[in-house]
């Protein structure tokens, strides 16, 4: 990978309390880079929960779904949209900006025509298979920033049952035509979200991936925070979490630093 992606962090974390008797393990890491007919809903057999008290969900019309405790979310053009809705934003208020630039680029970043990402998918394959103990057959994952689809299809065609969430509607409807146009064993469910309140029941994941992530979503240290906290939640026992993102090295402390201010604690961190 060095000659495209220079400047890489590997960074293996756990959780600082123990669950029944075993340590979480979270493998971090940053690298510098610049009850319906409807097939949608057909799709959605995730943990889906309330964005905002992480109640359970239930689809009570063609254009709406609920929480137990009242909390309600439209259905936009077959795509759930789990946001917080005016005033109570939590993706730093750059919904909007990601928004205008998957309506404005046919595909932004250049995630199947640029070598880097290309070597960077792969990585993350293999990455969270190896966190699987080698197969993704039946495992519950969640691809956070799922852009395009790129991840969330490689993770759904070996197997895995992915939760694919952005803040972008138009990513999200363009990532899951990919999908329903490709070849796979597991399944997908895609739906707009953002990574400070994921739409996920607590301690379903085997394994969360935030790509492009904690750094680049243009979050404030308190978001990034948050995110982190709510990953930890959904994450079962035993569970892990992959980040990459684009960071200059001496940004590598700080990202460190806050890591360690979560329910994680870094315990390794390698350099790639």
């Amino acid at each position: 990978f060095s000659p495209f992606l220079p400047d890489n962090l590997r960074v293996l974390a756990r959780q600082k309390q123990s669950c029944q008797g075993n340590h979480v393990e979270q493998f971090v890491g940053a690298h510098h880079l610049h009850v319906s007919p409807d097939p949608a809903f057909a799709m959605m057999n995730f943990p889906l929960a309330c964005p905002k008290c992480q109640a359970a969900l239930a689809r009570t019309t063609a254009d709406l779904w609920r929480c137990v405790q009242g909390h309600e979310f439209p259905v936009v053009q077959g795509t759930p949209l789990f946001t917080l809705g005016a005033g109570q934003s939590s993706d730093g208020g750059n919904a909007a900006y990601f928004e205008r630039l998957y309506q404005s680029e046919t595909e932004p970043w250049l995630y199947t025509q640029r070598g880097a990402e290309i070597l960077k998918y792969q990585f993350l394959l293999e990455a969270v298979r190896g966190l699987c103990g080698g197969s993704l057959e039946g495992r519950t994952l969640i691809d956070v920033g799922c852009s395009l689809g790129g991840l969330t299809i490689a993770l759904a065609s070996a197997g895995g049952n992915v939760l694919a969430v952005d803040v972008s509607e138009t990513a999200v409807r363009k990532s899951r035509d990919s999908f329903e146009k490709s070849e796979r064993r597991g399944t997908a469910t895609f739906v707009v979200g953002c990574a400070t309140s994921l739409p996920c029941a607590p301690k379903v994941a085997d394994v969360v991936v935030l790509s492009d992530g904690l750094r680049s979503w243009r979050l404030t240290e308190v978001e990034r925070l948050a995110c982190l906290d709510r990953v930890a939640s959904v994450l079962r026992c035993g569970g892990s979490a992959l980040f990459l993102d684009y960071m200059n090295p001496r940004h590598f402390p700080s990202f460190i630093q806050t890591v360690n201010r979560t329910p994680f604690q870094v315990s390794r961190v390698v350099y790639l």
